[in-house]
């Protein structure tokens, strides 16, 4: 029953319990949730046997709420009950002092002299309510150090004699033996003999075999070196996108480690800054009564964020285990480490999931818009892209075709194929052109040209060169190598996107693919004619 969210589900399901309850509030009061708090105390003055401890924390929750003449008629009714008891007329004193009723605390304060001769505390506080009282000086609860400044005068008293209960270090004010934080002050007690802090971690927190703050800075920690590892991997691939490929791409896969580098990266770190809110917002939304610590939602949506991130960082094939891996981390961390009801975790896990990809992969989506310069129809571009990567696009008709004459001269038109993506067709628009001299003649020249425009211009002046230039799909190209007749030349065209022959000259035989280890030896399947 040590754990705070147990012990409310518990009192919520036997609200009879009223044991239960008295701890539940105690508990409460020490997470600072006082209107919670306040709930079960007013039950358990209701309906409970007098406790003179359950008055003495119902004054303090008022007290600490502000409702200062509240927390005076719940201390007024508790002292009739307990009329002898000095802590309830001490704290009543102070509440009436700081709702500036002078003249009644001072009253108080001599009942409790009457009570106990020689009080210390009740002594020294007369003193200064009648030196408040003549004089126009302001009230000396207006700063922390009260028992200081003008009220010098009652240095030297005798000292307090023993009370029961503990005497904040603080304020010096008397608390009850429950209590583990002064109701006046909010200073921290002596520890308590069952407190986590000063036992074994066996001990501590029930079946747990580790310490909550180690387990939380295990966390930290784990967080923190998993958002370093993101920051080398976006490092990492800022510069190698700044250098890009000298070649163009030649693959789909290729078009997410290079081409969309700069949107990952800001996709990754949305999903750090985004998450722990996530948590909290989707937690909100499933009426959490006890939310957890804010520090264990912000561990955790850190870890999760930054476990995402790395991943996302990764090549194309992690971004899958990337999405699984939070998806059952972060139930995981529901269910066991926020300590919710299979049903509630359920909720509040599923809500966060939707937070947190829809904002991720909207950030994705707007970086890519900027760094196109245009609006990019996410779902049609999405769904081209599948069926391209599943092979049902014309991008699996593309590869590295050869010109189906090689012997000069030669004039040959080609069309590029559109993906029917936009966005596709300007990061697949790079063509990569290998040609290959198998003849010593001087002059060859390599030439193309779109819409009678010459784009590209080369003197072969060696044996095999490569040329990249961009395609626009539809745009119809004419490629020529003129000079020396009859000179073998090669020419083999690398394009993610598929083109077409428009025109061949008569001798040139069919259209046939050829490999790049046939560029490079220079070996052909068709003998040039005799010259004699």
């Amino acid at each position: 029953m040590s754990d705070l969210w147990e012990l409310a589900a518990f009192v919520e399901d036997h609200p009879d319990d009223y044991p239960q309850r008295w701890l539940l509030a105690k508990q409460l009061y020490a997470a600072h949730e006082y209107r919670l708090a306040l709930e079960h105390l007013l039950v358990l003055k209701n309906e409970w046997r007098p406790y003179l401890n359950a008055r003495r924390y119902l004054g303090a929750v008022y007290y600490r709420m502000g409702r200062y003449t509240e927390a005076a008629q719940a201390l007024r009714e508790a002292i009739m009950e307990w009329p002898d008891e000095i802590g309830l007329r001490e704290q009543l004193a102070h509440v009436l002092t700081r709702s500036e009723e002078h003249q009644e605390a001072l009253n108080v304060w001599e009942d409790v002299l009457h009570l106990q001769p020689g009080h210390a505390r009740a002594q020294k506080h007369i003193q200064k309510i009648r030196i408040l009282l003549k004089t126009t000086c302001r009230s000396p609860y207006i700063q922390d150090d009260e028992d200081e400044g003008i009220y010098d005068s009652a240095a030297g008293l005798p000292p307090e004699p023993p009370v029961v209960g503990i005497i904040c270090p603080q304020c010096g004010s008397q608390n009850s033996e429950d209590f583990e934080r002064c109701w006046k002050c909010d200073a921290a007690l002596t520890l308590r003999h069952d407190s986590f802090l000063n036992l074994p971690s066996v001990q501590a927190h029930g079946p747990y075999l580790l310490r909550p703050e180690t387990i939380s800075s295990a966390a930290m920690l784990a967080s923190f070196a998993l958002f370093l590892v993101s920051i080398y991997f976006a490092f990492r691939l800022i510069l190698a996108f700044r250098e890009g490929d000298p070649e163009g791409l030649s693959d789909l896969s290729q078009i997410y480690d290079q081409v969309l580098v700069p949107s990952r990266i800001v996709m990754s770190f949305v999903l750090v800054l985004w998450w722990p809110f996530a948590l909290k917002l989707a937690l909100r939304l499933a009426r959490i009564r006890m939310m957890p610590p804010a520090i264990l939602l912000y561990i955790s949506g850190l870890f999760l964020g930054s476990l995402a991130a790395t991943l996302i960082l990764l090549p194309q094939t992690m971004i899958f285990f990337a999405f699984l891996s939070t998806l059952f981390i972060s139930l995981l961390l529901m269910m066991l480490a926020y300590r919710l009801h299979p049903g509630v975790a359920l909720v509040a896990w599923a809500a966060h999931i939707v937070f947190v990809w829809s904002v991720a992969v909207c950030s994705f989506w707007l970086a890519e818009c900027y760094r196109y310069g245009e609006f990019i129809h996410p779902f049609q571009e999405l769904s081209i892209l599948r069926d391209n990567l599943e092979g049902k696009g014309v991008v699996q008709n593309s590869g590295l075709t050869r010109m189906p004459n090689y012997i000069t001269p030669i004039h040959q038109k080609m069309l590029w194929e559109s993906s029917g993506s936009d966005w596709l067709d300007h990061h697949a628009s790079t063509v990569r052109v290998t040609i290959k001299k198998d003849s010593t003649e001087p002059g060859l020249v390599f030439q193309i040209h779109r819409g009678g425009t010459l784009i590209l211009h080369e003197e072969l002046n060696k044996e095999q060169m490569q040329l990249q230039f961009i395609v626009d799909p539809g745009e119809e190209y004419e490629f020529s190598v003129t000079g020396a007749e009859y000179a073998l030349v090669q020419t083999a065209i690398q394009s993610m996107l598929p083109c077409t022959f428009i025109s061949a000259p008569e001798e040139a035989a069919a259209e046939a693919p050829v490999s790049e280890e046939t560029i490079s030896d220079g070996s052909t399947d068709t003998d040039p004619p005799d010259e004699g």
